[in-house]
Order: C-alpha cells, then structure tokens, then sequence
C-alpha cells in the first residue's frame, strides 16, 4: 500500500488507520494489515499515517494484537503523544468489557517506559480506583508505582463516593490488596482512610460486612492491623451506616443468621 494512500484524511480528517479502527463491525485482520503497511515505511511517513489519538481507537477494538503492533511501530515521540491522548488510554483500557489484562499491561508497560516525570502527570485521579477494581494485585502494585509521591488524591473513584479502599474490601481474601493499598502512608492517613465514608455512610468494615462471608474476615483483620491500636475503636463505633449496628454487633448479627 503506498504512503500517500495511508497518509490520506478524508473530509472528518480521519486517515486510513483510524478509519479501519473505528469501523464497525471491526475487522482485524484490515487493521492488521494497514500496520503492517505502515511499519514498512520510513519513520518520516510512518508519523503521518498515526494520529495521536490512535492508540485510543486500538484500545478501544479490545483487540491486544493491534495494540501490540501500534506501539511496537510508533516511534519514541509519536508513542508519548499517543499515550498522552486527551481521552485517558489507561483508563480506556481499565474500561473495556471484558477486562482485556494484557491490554492493561501493554499499556503499563508503554508508560513505565517513559520518564516518571512524564508518566506521573498522565496519571488520572481515577486510575488507582480502577486498578484495584480490576481485582489483580500485580496491576495494581504497577499503577501504584507510576504515580506521583503524594498518593492521597488518587485513592478515590471519579465520583468521590467512595475510596480504593472501600473497593478492595469489598472483594473475598483480598487482605493483600489491602496492605498494598495501605503501605507507604503515614498512621493519620490510613486512619482517615479506613474511617471515610462511602455516600451511603459505610466505612470499610462496614462494607466488608454489607458483603460479608467467613472469607472476608481476613480483611477485616488487616485493615485493624495496619492502624494503630489506639484508633482501631474508633474505627469499630457506629457510623451511621447500617441500621445503627455498631461493626461488632453487625458481625455477631451476620454470623448467628
């Protein structure tokens, strides 16, 4: 295929990539081969024929070997425009249904390639949200390592209704993801943490107990380890959450049923 072909924008200035990645139903193996066409050429035309929000549009196909075969031809500069797309690709990946992990990590990897100067500031405040929602400790301890040193803005969702935290208690067995979560703050910092409130005035024992089995208990038990022992009473009085019911007696009610 020749450059000018690959190179051409249509009235919407759209060129033949994009086009092939936003076409629906999507076809793979056209957008496979219009790569292919593209990794042939000179770096001076291969950064004619990719826009900066194309790696978005390959994300978003959910297709991990066009997403490989993007970054693997876009050269260093054009790979750092694209990965600062102003429609965030991290938490475009995060939002593909089903999860596609090693689109995630691809784009992990593409971002802890660069400067953590450069990666820290592409950081949303939703992102550390998402990865621990995504249940997998891995991606988490990775997007936890390319943001910036004050971690604090990032450990709530988008909405601000409630905190990472709130999430990875939420899971079964999750007293990894906990400690993960909870590492490297200071004591005051987790207190407030474990002591936030969702909109519907659960702290996070308490919504380990809204989603309570026998396997939750380890978290229970982290979250209380990781505070001082002098705070772990405030964090077990009531909150207003459920009923009135302190966690203990919320606890004995769950267990007893």
């Amino acid at each position: 295929m020749k450059a000018h072909l690959l190179q051409f924008q249509n009235s919407n200035h759209i060129n033949t990539l994009d086009q092939s990645l936003m076409n629906r139903p999507f076809k793979s193996l056209m957008a496979l081969e219009i790569l292919e066409a593209i990794a042939s050429l000179e770096e001076r035309d291969i950064v004619k024929c990719i826009n900066q929000q194309s790696l978005y549009l390959a994300i978003k196909t959910n297709n991990i070997t066009i997403v490989q075969k993007l970054l693997e031809i876009a050269p260093r500069p054009l790979k750092k425009e694209m990965l600062a797309f102003e429609e965030d690709v991290l938490q475009a990946a995060f939002d593909n249904e089903p999860y596609n992990f090693e689109i995630i990590e691809e784009i992990l990897t593409a971002l802890e390639a660069i400067e953590k100067k450069d990666s820290e500031v592409l950081m949303r405040q939703n992102i550390l949200y998402l990865a621990v929602s995504s249940n997998r400790l891995e991606i988490c301890k990775r997007v936890k390592n390319l943001l910036p040193e004050d971690k604090m803005p990032f450990l709530y969702n988008r909405m601000g209704n409630e905190n990472c935290l709130h999430a990875a208690a939420r899971k079964a067995s999750n007293s990894a993801m906990i400690k993960e979560l909870l590492l490297n703050f200071e004591d005051d910092e987790r207190v407030e943490l474990i002591e936030d409130t969702t909109r519907k005035g659960s702290t996070a024992i308490y919504v380990i107990l809204s989603h309570f089995t026998y396997a939750h208990i380890e978290n229970i038990k982290t979250i209380l380890e990781m505070i001082p022992a002098k705070e772990r009473a405030s964090s077990l009085k009531i909150s207003g959450a459920i009923k009135g019911y302190t966690p203990l007696h919320l606890l004995m009610k769950k267990c007893s049923s």
